[in-house]
């Protein structure tokens, strides 16, 4: 699923008026759940990129391109596979959050 229309540049201040937004043009509270879970995905990507780049390499053998795309793609699937579920609570959290300034619509 893909939320299209949304408005560039959304801070973390204006989500509750984003929500009420996407309610009016008919989303559900399963969508919502689906976008606090890829949001938790892309949040978990970006943390686990950052930590790998805190790792020291040796320099005995240089990275090759298709390493770095493996790097990047394995830490893709770690992020979105982490997320499953219960997943590390950022979405759980940020899903009661913007649930609680909107009523979403049931399918």
């Amino acid at each position: 699923m893909q939320i299209n229309n949304l408005p560039s540049g959304i801070d973390v201040f204006s989500l509750p008026e984003t929500a009420k937004s996407l309610n009016d043009q008919g989303y559900t509270d399963e969508d919502l759940k689906v976008a606090c879970q890829e949001f938790e995905a892309i949040f978990t990507q970006e943390l686990l990129k950052t930590m790998w780049a805190t790792v020291p390499e040796s320099g005995l053998i240089k990275e090759s391109q298709a390493q770095k795309i493996w790097k990047d793609l394995y830490i893709e699937q770690l992020a979105k596979t982490s997320s499953v579920g219960k997943g590390i609570g950022i979405a759980e959290n940020l899903y009661y959050q913007l649930r609680a300034t909107q009523s979403y619509k049931k399918p």
